[in-house]
Order: C-alpha cells, then sequence, then structure tokens
C-alpha cells in the first residue's frame, strides 16, 4: 500500500491544496496560469500512462480487453437541457 492509498480524501483534498497554494506562493498570475497548465498536462499523461497500462495487464492476464465496464450507450442520443 503507498502512502497516498492511507489518505482519507479529505486529507487528500487538503494535501492537493497545500501544494497548490505552496507552488503559487510568489508568482505572478502569468506564472501561475503557465504552472497550472503544465500541471495539468503532467496529470493528463499519468492518468493516459496508467490507462494504458491496466488495458495491456488485462489483455495478458486474460481477464478481457478491459472495456467490459464501459456501458454500452454508444448510439444513444445526448440529452442537452434547453437552458444552458
Amino acid at each position: 500500500m503507498s502512502y497516498f492509498d492511507s489518505l482519507s480524501p479529505e486529507e487528500f483534498i487538503i494535501l492537493a491544496n497545500l501544494a497548490a497554494f505552496t507552488l503559487m506562493e510568489g508568482n505572478s498570475n502569468k506564472d501561475n496560469i503557465i504552472l497550472g497548465s503544465f500541471l495539468s498536462t503532467v496529470s493528463s499523461i499519468m492518468l493516459s500512462f496508467s490507462a494504458q497500462q491496466n488495458f495491456i495487464k488485462a489483455l495478458n492476464e486474460g481477464t478481457g480487453n478491459g472495456f467490459e465496464n464501459i456501458p454500452n450507450n454508444v448510439n444513444q442520443p445526448i440529452n442537452i437541457p434547453n437552458d444552458m
């Protein structure tokens, strides 16, 4: 079990806030936007990498193709409220 697995959701939110405020402190608005975009890109890459690892693991273990839990509603219309 890693350290992050042992955190409660509340503790994880507090940790994320502390990290954000620490990284933002003393920076200009422009620097914070650039840093935020950079961290967002890094997190997207990490999530994509992890998803690909899970997919390959499922294929190698013969437990399926990893798409079994995706709802089969691709052909369903998207309902968008009129008040948007």
